[in-house]
C-alpha cells in the first residue's frame, strides 16, 4: 500500500510539473512574439529616422566668431536653410543647407556681429522646424 501511495504522489507531482511546463512554454511563445513585434518597430523607426527633420544646439555655446550647428533633413527636402535672427526677429543671415537627407552640419561664422544673444531656426520646405538660442561673446 505505501508503494501505491508513493506512485500516486509522484504521478500528481509529474502532472503538476507538466502543467507548469506547458504554461511556461506558452509564456515563452508570447514573449517571442512580442520581441519579434518590437524588432519590427525598431527596424521601422530606423528606416524612418531621417524622415523627421531636427535641429541640435550649436557647439560651443557661448562661442566667439564661429560655431557648429548639427541638423537632420528628411528625404523629402526640396530646400532647407538656417536663419539667424536677433532678439527682435530681424533676419541677419540665411544659410542654404541643400537637399541632402540625413544628418548634416553647418559651420556658422558671425564674427561680424556684436556680442549678444541670437537665434537660429531650421526651415525645411518653407516650414519652420525649430528655433534655438546661441550666445556670441567677444
Amino acid at each position: 500500500m505505501p508503494l501505491v501511495k508513493a506512485v500516486q504522489e509522484l504521478s500528481a507531482t509529474r502532472d503538476n510539473q507538466a502543467s507548469v511546463i506547458d504554461s511556461l512554454r506558452t509564456a515563452q511563445a508570447n514573449l517571442q512574439a512580442e520581441v519579434a513585434a518590437l524588432a519590427q518597430e525598431v527596424a521601422k523607426l530606423k528606416s524612418t529616422a531621417f524622415e523627421r527633420p531636427s535641429l541640435k544646439q550649436n557647439l560651443p555655446n557661448p562661442f566667439n566668431g564661429s560655431t557648429v550647428i548639427n541638423y537632420t533633413l528628411p528625404s523629402s527636402t526640396s530646400n532647407a536653410q538656417l536663419t539667424i535672427t536677433d532678439g527682435s526677429g530681424r533676419v541677419l543671415k540665411d544659410v542654404a543647407l541643400g537637399t541632402s537627407s540625413g544628418p548634416g552640419q553647418a559651420i556658422i561664422n558671425v564674427g561680424d556681429l556684436a556680442s549678444g544673444t541670437y537665434y537660429y531656426s531650421l526651415v525645411v520646405n518653407g516650414k519652420l522646424i525649430d528655433t534655438k538660442k546661441m550666445i556670441l561673446t567677444k
